[in-house]
Protein backbone atom coordinates (compact mmCIF):
# COMPACT_ATOMS: atom_id res chain seq x y z
CA UNK A 1 0.00 0.00 0.00
CA UNK A 2 1.50 3.37 -0.92
CA UNK A 3 2.33 5.66 1.94
CA UNK A 4 0.11 8.45 0.59
CA UNK A 5 -3.04 6.29 0.76
CA UNK A 6 -3.05 6.11 4.55
CA UNK A 7 -3.14 9.89 5.21
CA UNK A 8 -5.88 10.39 2.60
CA UNK A 9 -8.26 7.94 4.32
CA UNK A 10 -9.43 10.39 7.05
CA UNK A 11 -10.07 13.13 4.51
CA UNK A 12 -12.06 10.70 2.36
CA UNK A 13 -14.18 9.82 5.39
CA UNK A 14 -14.80 13.49 6.15
CA UNK A 15 -15.71 14.19 2.52
CA UNK A 16 -18.14 11.25 2.39
CA UNK A 17 -19.76 12.36 5.66
CA UNK A 18 -20.25 15.89 4.32
CA UNK A 19 -21.70 14.52 1.09
CA UNK A 20 -24.20 12.37 2.98
CA UNK A 21 -25.16 15.26 5.25
CA UNK A 22 -25.70 17.55 2.25
CA UNK A 23 -27.82 14.91 0.50
CA UNK A 24 -30.03 14.52 3.58
CA UNK A 25 -30.48 18.30 3.74
CA UNK A 26 -31.45 18.44 0.05
CA UNK A 27 -34.08 15.75 0.61
CA UNK A 28 -35.56 17.82 3.46
CA UNK A 29 -36.14 20.91 1.26
CA UNK A 30 -39.76 21.60 0.31
CA UNK A 31 -39.92 21.57 -3.53
CA UNK A 32 -42.85 24.03 -3.54
CA UNK A 33 -45.27 21.62 -5.23
CA UNK A 34 -46.76 18.19 -4.61
CA UNK A 35 -44.62 15.79 -6.71
CA UNK A 36 -47.32 13.09 -6.48
CA UNK A 37 -49.43 15.09 -8.97
CA UNK A 38 -46.75 15.75 -11.59
CA UNK A 39 -47.25 14.34 -15.07
CA UNK A 40 -44.25 13.55 -17.26
CA UNK A 41 -44.30 12.71 -20.95
CA UNK A 42 -42.33 12.76 -24.19
CA UNK A 43 -44.23 14.24 -27.13
CA UNK A 44 -43.33 12.92 -30.59
CA UNK A 45 -44.14 14.40 -33.96
CA UNK A 46 -45.18 12.07 -36.77
CA UNK A 47 -42.01 10.63 -38.33
CA UNK A 48 -39.66 12.47 -36.00
CA UNK A 49 -37.99 11.56 -32.77
CA UNK A 50 -36.44 13.85 -30.18
CA UNK A 51 -33.61 11.39 -29.67
CA UNK A 52 -31.64 9.91 -32.55
CA UNK A 53 -31.58 6.15 -32.55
Amino acid sequence: MPGSAIPSAPSARVASGLLIRSFVQVLAVDPGFDPRHVLNGQPQLAGHSLFAR
